[in-house]
């Protein structure tokens, strides 16, 4: 069967480590082309990762940027910027034409799907098209009648996938009727041999103010002296610049620095752009901080896979992934002293850590089989 993926952006994050490791479960039973969007940042990473994964190499798209980034647009500029993009839509289409010859369209992502659906209304496609959401439907009044119009012209042709129950429901909301729930996976992760000592808490989280950071700087502040009585030596916050749109984490970073000038503590370091592999060799402990739902909590998983414990506020997706007392901790979104408690727990138990995390890395392995099956099935391959 030959299947075209069209990935939503040209940065790796984790929708692109998850959908290449996805396919790989699933590659001896396809025949596999890569599609990139050309945007103005590097594509080396999704390439690399491509290459050692997939074993194969990448074409690409062009899209309109002002499409690119329409999400992020208020709502008349977006109807505004819609209709230009699509007047001008066939000078970019010219790079889809290669996508003819696939029997099954796999739109990685919310803008490329939508860019890919009108081109194959256009083109007259006749192929399957699995739009796979990653997030939450924004605009869900525009995604209604948008996806109401594709399902009447596509009918079964067009299949929709969630990365958790969470966005599942999400769509369900709106109106569609069936959706296949494929989570995440994360595939070979550093393995940690189990620690008496939990000397270095992470936090691994792009920079967006949702993310919850702030929350772990400020609890660094009010219980510095007691954490360093536990034996913690280092609260080191991960994170990465893959936004390429507007949004309030444009100025986030900022925020976070004015934030350690203001409460300072001398556990906290902010370290950029290191890999997965890199990260979990480091620490010993992993904060989630979101303080929303998550579509799923990929970086939940990436501890689970790598026996690294996990505290988390277990919201949307990553309630799915959590189970209080057996795979993980959970603490409520700004409750600074109930954090601090959880750490100081397993700290305290290193019992209780070790079932933990023995539970987490068993569930990552279920949850690859389960996701293994899931792609056969939402391919057509089984």
């Amino acid at each position: 069967m030959k299947v075209a993926l069209l990935l939503n952006t040209n940065a790796l994050g984790g929708a692109e480590r998850s959908i290449i490791e996805q396919l790989g479960l699933v590659q001896e039973k396809i025949s596999l082309s890569i599609f990139i969007p050309k945007l103005s940042k590097s594509s080396d990473k999704v390439l690399a990762l491509v290459g050692k994964k997939l074993n194969t190499s990448a074409s690409y798209y062009r899209m309109p940027k002002a499409f690119y980034s329409l999400s992020q647009q208020g709502k008349f500029l977006r109807i505004a910027v819609a209709a230009v993009s699509l007047l001008s839509a066939p000078l970019y289409f010219k790079d889809m034409a290669p996508l003819k010859d696939s029997e099954v369209l796999y739109c990685n992502g919310n803008k490329i799907a939508i860019w890919t659906l009108i081109w194959a209304f256009m083109a007259g496609y006749k192929g399957k098209i699995i739009w796979h959401f990653r997030d939450y439907p924004s605009q869900k009044m525009a995604f209604k009648d948008f996806m109401n119009f594709m399902s009447k012209k596509f009918g079964s042709r067009l299949c929709i996938a969630a990365n958790s129950k969470s966005v599942s429901d999400s769509l369900k909301e709106i109106g569609v009727e069936h959706v296949d729930v494929i989570y995440n996976i994360v595939g070979e992760m550093p393995e940690q041999t189990f620690s008496a000592n939990i000397e270095t808490i992470g936090v691994v989280s792009m920079m967006a103010s949702w993310k919850g950071i702030h929350q772990v700087l400020l609890m660094a502040h009010l219980y510095e002296k007691e954490l360093k009585e536990l034996g913690i030596k280092n609260i080191d916050i991960f994170s990465s610049e893959i936004y390429q749109t507007a949004g309030d984490h444009l100025t986030y970073s900022n925020e976070l620095q004015e934030l350690m000038a203001k409460f300072p503590s001398s556990l906290l370091n902010i370290k950029y752009n290191q890999t997965p592999d890199q990260i979990f060799k480091q620490i010993d402990l992993l904060i989630h901080p979101s303080l929303q739902k998550e579509p799923f909590g990929r970086v939940i998983l990436e501890a689970f896979r790598s026996n690294v414990p996990v505290i988390s506020t277990a919201m949307g997706g990553a309630n799915e992934l959590i189970e209080q007392g057996m795979n993980g901790l959970t603490f409520f979104k700004y409750d600074y002293a109930g954090l601090f408690l959880q750490i100081k727990n397993l700290v305290m138990n290193p019992e209780l850590r070790k079932n933990i995390a023995d539970n987490a890395y068993k569930k990552s392995f279920e949850i690859e089989s389960n996701v293994k099956a899931g792609m056969e099935h939402l391919l057509g391959v089984a």
